[in-house]
């Protein structure tokens, strides 16, 4: 969609370009895309479903395969505790200190620019509509406004005023 013409005036393609190729080739955003619509500690799964089911079946796949569950669930709980390399048991426990539970964790806001090391050093991740909002950012689309484009999903970028609604 093109977008309207006070944010096409907005647009520094040079600044777009910077980022994209400082960006480019990064992983997948495997890293956070689980933590993208967690918002709260216990109302995120259907209602059929208890909101305790992911560190479960995540302790339990930590056990088969540590490596995996690393990238797609535990390095993301440690960059919200600014922990690193602990698995799920050492984070409840870092949690608990702090008087939080692990669904406490996950619902901590994921921020634009931490760098997740993952097993091949990734650097930033970004599902696509938080990249798609990452590059509006860089280009200053948004202007002043504060963004963090990690918690933008697509009915963000569908709803948000930027587009041209004549074409």
């Amino acid at each position: 969609m093109p977008l309207s013409a006070e944010s096409r005036a907005k647009f520094n393609e040079t600044a777009a370009q910077e980022f994209f190729y400082r960006t480019e080739g990064l992983p997948y955003g495997y890293h956070n895309f689980l933590y993208g619509w967690i918002d709260t500690p216990d109302q995120n799964m259907p209602k059929m479903l208890n909101s305790t089911l992911l560190p479960v079946v995540f302790s339990i796949m930590e056990r088969i395969t540590f490596n995996t569950t690393y990238l797609f669930f535990t390095e993301g709980l440690n960059m919200k505790l600014g922990t690193k390399g602990l698995n799920i048991s050492e984070v409840a426990k870092v949690a608990a200190k702090k008087g939080m539970t692990i669904n406490d964790v996950m619902a901590i806001t994921e921020q634009d620019g931490w760098q997740y090391s993952g097993f091949y050093h990734d650097g930033e991740a970004y599902v696509c509509s938080s990249y798609v909002t990452a590059v509006w950012k860089a280009a200053g689309v948004f202007g002043d406004h504060y963004i963090n484009a990690v918690e933008w999903g697509p009915k963000d970028i569908y709803q948000v005023d930027v587009f041209d609604k004549s074409y």
